[in-house]
């Protein structure tokens, strides 16, 4: 089934961040136009999935603490999977506003012990 499509879009990119992605393209069997529109439309889902993930830690935190222990793994269960699947320097982005918003950086290594 063909999807119909918008008009198309023009932009310039950095010639390394243009050289990876014409890369992955190439990796993945797509044209370069398939694989950035495959890729815009992957980023457009997870910010609508982050939208309300944020929204469900929003409602915890503002619950005054009394959430279920099926909640609390739920929570540390999402965050593991957003760590695992972020790439470094997204990491290292999100623990420096972390920060910058005066909050310790949880480490997982236990909960007395976050890090700066």
């Amino acid at each position: 089934m063909t999807i119909p499509l918008g008009d198309s879009i023009t932009f310039r990119l950095p010639l390394d961040v243009e050289a990876n992605l014409r890369s992955a393209a190439e990796a993945a069997g797509l044209t370069f136009g398939v694989f950035i529109r495959k890729r815009l439309c992957a980023m457009s889902l997870l910010d609508e999935e982050i939208a309300n993930l944020r929204s469900v830690v929003e409602t915890l935190a503002t619950s005054g603490g009394g959430y279920s222990p099926q909640d609390a793994a739920l929570l540390v269960e999402t965050l593991m999977l957003l760590r695992v699947s972020s790439r470094p320097e997204h990491l290292r982005t999100a623990q420096a506003e972390v920060i910058r918003q005066g909050l310790a950086v949880w480490s997982g290594d236990s909960p007395d012990a976050p890090r700066r």
